[in-house]
Parts: structure tokens; C-alpha cells; sequence
């Protein structure tokens, strides 16, 4: 997988980051998953590959596409997750909203509990070095939800006086390509990472020298593909009118926890409110 993407998080967190990419028979293994009780162990390969007139085969392999050796590695990491799940938040349960609201708050408080377990620390750690050393971080968003959110991230930056652009079209990615030096990063925002010219210029700015970095819910996608980083997000889907309309504040949170930190380890001086130095330094 592109950029060393290596798939991280409990079997679910998986399962939900490559369902979208999964068909056939892979896609009804993944939504038989999906839809079973977390808390239950008691699944085999002859169960699910009857229940589903599949194979045994076919169900290992599900599990190696997932990252593990084989079933039995998959069974294992599915006990821990079942051990380890989280009871209901009592903050969340609590509080009397409607429900197709008190379903936004639920899913989306999942997601941001989620994204620690889908973002590898090393790659995140890597992306913030990069974006203190360069001349130049670009953010880049299509119209929408994504666009906001890379308009974000450079408002913040340039606030710090950190140099910064954000571009939600062609023209713009293509014209600031122009502009970028070796070192430079680029960071896309994308939840289905479907589209192919941003792919393309994403390639471009790789072969300038260039750190291109997605933050994505779609793994397997195009350009996720096409990026040297992933940082992969989670994020329930809502269908509005047969078209996606996906959840997206753990994509916010990421965007904001890069800038920060970038912000803290260059411009310390000027950011208050984020901890005792110290006690950071020391974790």
C-alpha cells in the first residue's frame, strides 16, 4: 500500500476503513462483521463461511486483507476488542437530544475515540516534521466539507505566521505546484479519495520533491494510493438523495492536531493553553 500504509486498529476500525473497497462475497464477509455482536467470540470459519456459502479459504483471506497472518490472528485481535470495549460513555447517554441528533453525537463521539487506534503515531510524528522544516505546507480540499477543513488548517497556520496555502480546485493545485520546493508538504483532505486528476497532481507534487500527505476514510482509494502518508480517519456514512454524506469531525480533530503541534514546536512563544512543556517533552 502506498506511503507504507500499514492498517491499524481493532478488527472492526479495519473492517469499517475497507468495506467501501471490499465487493462480492469480501463485501457480505465484511457486512456480516459489521452487523454481529462485538461481545460474541463464539464465530468459526465453517459458521461464517456457511452462513454466507462461501468458502473457509475465502474467509482467511478476508482476514489476511484486514493485515492479519490468518484467522486464528484474527480471532485474536476480535477477543481483545471484545474484552477491551468501551461500556456506553454516561456523558453521551445522558443527554436527551432527538434522535437522529443524539445519532450524530454517538457516532461521531465513536469516531473521535477511534481515530488514536487508526493513526499510526510514527507517520504522524514523521508529517509534523516535515511540515516544521518546510518552506511551504498546501492544504487542499474540494468544494465542501473538505475545503473547509484545508481552509482551516491554513487559517490557523498562517495565524502563527507559519507560511501556508489552501486550494480547493484544479487551477489552484496546479498553479501552487508552480511554487513548491523540494521539502514542501501537501496535505489532501478526503473521505472518499475517488478523485483521479487530484490524484494525478498529488503524483506531481511527490515527483518536486514534495511530502503528500491524505487524511482519508478510504484506505484502499485512489489517492490514498497516490500519497506518500495516510492518515486514516474514521467516519460514518449517512446516504442524503443515493449520494454519501459522511461524518466527519475526527478529520477536523487531525487537521487541528497537526497544526498544533507544528504550531507548539515552532512558534512556542506564541501558544499558550496547550500543557506544561515539560510534561510533554517527557511523554
Amino acid at each position: 500500500m502506498s506511503g507504507g500504509y500499514r492498517i491499524k486498529g481493532s478488527p472492526l476500525h479495519r473492517i469499517q476503513a475497507l468495506i467501501d473497497q471490499m465487493s462480492g462475497v469480501t463485501y457480505r464477509i465484511g457486512r456480516w462483521f459489521l452487523q454481529h455482536d462485538p461481545t460474541d467470540v463464539s464465530f468459526t470459519t465453517s459458521q461464517i463461511a456457511e452462513e454466507l456459502n462461501t468458502s473457509r479459504a475465502t474467509v482467511v483471506r478476508f482476514c489476511q486483507r484486514l493485515g492479519y497472518e490468518g484467522f486464528p490472528e484474527f480471532k485474536q485481535a476480535w477477543v481483545r476488542q471484545a474484552i477491551t470495549a468501551d461500556a456506553p460513555d454516561d456523558a453521551v447517554q445522558d443527554i436527551q437530544l432527538p434522535g437522529a441528533a443524539r445519532f450524530v453525537l454517538t457516532e461521531t463521539w465513536e469516531a473521535v475515540k477511534a481515530t488514536p487506534q487508526t493513526v499510526d503515531p510514527v507517520v504522524f510524528e514523521k508529517i509534523v516534521a516535515d511540515m516544521c522544516a518546510a518552506s511551504l505546507t498546501v492544504w487542499c480540499g474540494l468544494p465542501g466539507d473538505a475545503a473547509l477543513i484545508a481552509q482551516s488548517g491554513d487559517h490557523k497556520m498562517t495565524r502563527a505566521a507559519l507560511p501556508s496555502r489552501w486550494v480547493s480546485d484544479i487551477d489552484g493545485l496546479q498553479a501552487v505546484g508552480r511554487m513548491v520546493k523540494p521539502g514542501d508538504v501537501l496535505v489532501v483532505i478526503s473521505h472518499s479519495g475517488r478523485w483521479p486528476w487530484v490524484a494525478e497532481e498529488m503524483a506531481a507534487f511527490r515527483e518536486r520533491g514534495c511530502r503528500v500527505v491524505i487524511i482519508t476514510s478510504k484506505v484502499s482509494s485512489l489517492m490514498a494510493r497516490a500519497a506518500e502518508y495516510v492518515l486514516l480517519t474514521p467516519a460514518w456514512e449517512l446516504q442524503l438523495q443515493d449520494k454519501p454524506m459522511a461524518l466527519r469531525a475526527s478529520q477536523w480533530m487531525l487537521v487541528e492536531m497537526l497544526v498544533i503541534e507544528t504550531i507548539k514546536r515552532t512558534r512556542s512563544d506564541q501558544l499558550t493553553g496547550v500543557g506544561d512543556p515539560a510534561v510533554d517533552e517527557g511523554r
